[in-house]
């Protein structure tokens, strides 16, 4: 049998974990951390509410905390492949929990979907929704949803490209695809595109709720998030 310790899964798995304490400590020093555990007591707390009525909303937003959580992680460990579609499912579990809350019809187009593909429920749906109550967010969600297959949530060439490391050396030009990144500014946007996707669904289920302190909590975090990257990235550029 072969040992741990000596097999490729192995290796990749430890210098994921070895990656992860470096980037917490990295980004110790930032707001992203706390955001990042800010978001998570703010999930808990919703999802451990009584629910009445069709538990499939909350249900569907568990599903998206946990995926969000996969996101978080990953994302903290340098391992940034993933996080464009972990990210996307977050966003579309959300939605699908926004459109099921509106009526039965909705639920059973989710619980037993038609074989017509044009009647199931989509994530875009969702959005069509938002902008048709108005939600001051939707056009920003709809433009974000396409990022993240531009950024990878599809196996595209930008997606990809942004994982290459090329180095010349005397044998010509050496392309190595990254698995495992380093903490680095450019580290930074990965992890911002997961903390951000929490914040989009936390928006969609106070929507959902009609929770208006969530709805101003999630409107409140994502400003102090762009008030940071705006800070940061203007003092890295004088």
């Amino acid at each position: 049998m072969t040992q741990p310790d000596s097999n490729e899964l192995f290796r990749f798995l430890n210098a994921a974990y070895r990656s992860y304490q470096q980037h917490i400590q990295s980004h110790m020093h930032t707001p992203l951390v706390y955001f990042s555990i800010e978001i998570a007591d703010k999930f808990h707390k919703i999802l451990t509410r009584q629910v009445s009525g069709n538990p499939a909303p909350s249900i569907l937003m568990s599903s998206g905390f946990f995926t969000w959580n996969s996101a978080i992680q990953l994302s903290f460990s340098g391992q940034f492949f993933p996080i464009p579609p972990l990210c996307r499912a977050v966003i579309e579990t959300a939605l699908y929990a926004h459109l099921i809350a509106q009526s039965d019809e909705n639920f059973s187009r989710w619980s037993n979907p038609p074989k017509d593909h044009k009647k199931k429920i989509t994530a875009k749906e969702g959005i069509r929704s938002l902008k048709k109550q108005g939600i001051s967010f939707a056009d920003e969600l709809e433009r974000e949803y396409e990022e993240f297959i531009a950024f990878g949530a599809h196996p595209n060439r930008k997606g990809i490209s942004r994982q290459l490391s090329m180095e010349e050396n005397n044998k010509g030009l050496e392309t190595e695809l990254v698995g495992i990144q380093h903490p680095s500014g450019k580290t930074m946007m990965p992890i911002t595109m997961a903390i951000n996707s929490g914040i989009r669904a936390s928006h969609i289920y106070a929507i959902t709720t009609n929770d208006e302190t969530l709805a101003k909590w999630s409107d409140d975090i994502r400003n102090r998030l762009l008030k940071f990257l705006n800070d940061t990235f203007y003092f890295n550029k004088k």
